[in-house]
Formats: structure tokens, C-alpha cells, sequence
């Protein structure tokens, strides 16, 4: 079947770009990040069950890759142990929101009425991959 073979091509981690991996017991909800040298895109979400990996989308040719990603509950709430969010990310904040989105504009998330989420930059060389595995802290 086309559309299985498809399926199983997104969640094999890839030898080129980026890879999500869930390697936790939740829903992962994760969100992408690229700077092209003018502008910073950033673009959600993207959602891994668990012990699936995905291949983000990356278009063009970014100078910079950044995740952040947050594990969830079956109504889409973030996941907390001992009062803290299970989530993976960084310093650099950017804007997302609870639904789909892709913003162009990082500047004032919150008084746009947007969150500002850390993102954690991601290294990857030309013809390489990357592979994050996200697990229960």
C-alpha cells in the first residue's frame, strides 16, 4: 500500500536532516524552527506517539535549525511531573501557540496573545542527519 509505505518512510529516523524519536509512554507534540539569515520561521505542530519517529519538514537551504517539543495528555494539556512540563527545548524563545501555526515574526509573543517557547538549536552538517530522541526525564 502507498500510503503505509509512506508512513513507515516519515517515522524511520533518516541518515540526512532532522529526526524526532519518541521514546516516552506520551503523545509528543513538537515544533520546528529555521533561520535563513532573514528571517527566523517558526512552525507547529507536529505529533509523534509514542515509540514513532518523524522527519520535520525543513525547506530551503536554513542556516539554523531549532526544536522544541512537549509531551501531552489525550486533551492536548502538557504533561507535568513534579509540577514541571515535560518538554525538550532551549534559551532561544520563540512564538508558537496552542494550535496550528507558522510565524514569520518573534518579536512581543506575548502581547501578540502567542506563548514564547525555548527552543534548543540543532547542528546538523551538510549530508548529515540528526536524530532527538525524546524520553521521560
Amino acid at each position: 500500500n502507498f500510503f503505509e509505505a509512506m508512513i513507515a518512510a516519515v517515522e524511520k529516523p533518516s541518515a540526512t536532516g532532522l529526526t524526532w524519536c519518541n521514546d516516552t509512554q506520551y503523545r509528543v507534540m513538537a515544533s520546528i524552527a529555521t533561520d535563513d539569515g532573514k528571517t527566523v520561521t517558526s512552525r507547529g505542530w507536529y505529533r509523534i506517539e509514542p515509540g514513532k519517529c518523524l522527519h520535520p519538514d525543513v525547506t530551503g537551504q536554513p542556516r539554523r535549525i531549532y526544536s522544541f517539543a512537549e509531551a501531552v495528555d489525550a486533551d492536548g494539556r502538557t504533561i507535568k511531573i513534579n509540577s514541571r512540563p515535560v518538554n525538550w527545548g532551549g534559551t532561544t524563545m520563540l512564538c508558537t501557540r496552542e494550535t496550528q501555526f507558522e510565524f514569520t515574526e518573534q518579536g512581543d509573543c506575548g502581547g501578540r496573545g502567542l506563548n514564547a517557547s525555548g527552543y534548543e538549536r540543532v547542528e546538523i552538517g551538510a549530508g548529515a542527519g540528526k536524530t532527538l530522541r525524546f524520553g521521560t526525564p
